[in-house]
């Protein structure tokens, strides 16, 4: 039978750590992105008529963030 160290616990929980920074550090990135380039968004995509390239820039800038939650 296989015993549970104190040690073993310490890097298990590292690990969990790690692994959680490591989820949200991507998620972190994309709002950084997404702020720092909305007001050139709405500037250069929103106020435009809508057209295919502008429905297609949503589907990629949008519906892989949907699709990742």
């Amino acid at each position: 039978m296989a015993t549970t160290t104190v040690t073993d616990v310490v890097q298990l929980s590292r690990i969990v750590q790690i692994t959680r920074l490591c989820q949200v550090a991507p998620s972190v990135l994309m709002v950084y992105d997404y702020l720092i380039s909305v007001d050139q968004e709405i500037e250069h995509i929103w106020k435009r008529p809508r057209t295919t390239t502008t429905l297609l820039y949503f589907v990629v800038r949008y519906f892989g963030t949907i699709v990742g939650l």
